[in-house]
């Protein structure tokens, strides 16, 4: 089962529950004009370095969210 929460700065908090435990993921909202040069890819080259692209998104209420990786 999914839960979606949104916070109060427009982030999107999704907890997973299975049986193993909960898992929460955060998902930062985007308008069309505003979405990064990484959106839509699955990898890139900046600066001579292979990147990861954002290839996974969620669009409710006229926003694009996309998950926040902590690196």
């Amino acid at each position: 089962m999914r839960k979606f929460k949104i916070l109060k700065n427009k982030d999107m908090l999704m907890s997973e529950f299975s049986p193993e435990g909960v898992t929460e993921t955060l998902y930062r909202p985007y308008e069309l004009g505003e979405l990064p040069k990484e959106f839509g890819c699955i990898k890139y080259e900046h600066n001579g370095k292979v990147k990861v692209g954002m290839s996974n998104w969620l669009k409710i209420n006229g926003l694009t969210y996309v998950k926040i990786d902590n690196e």
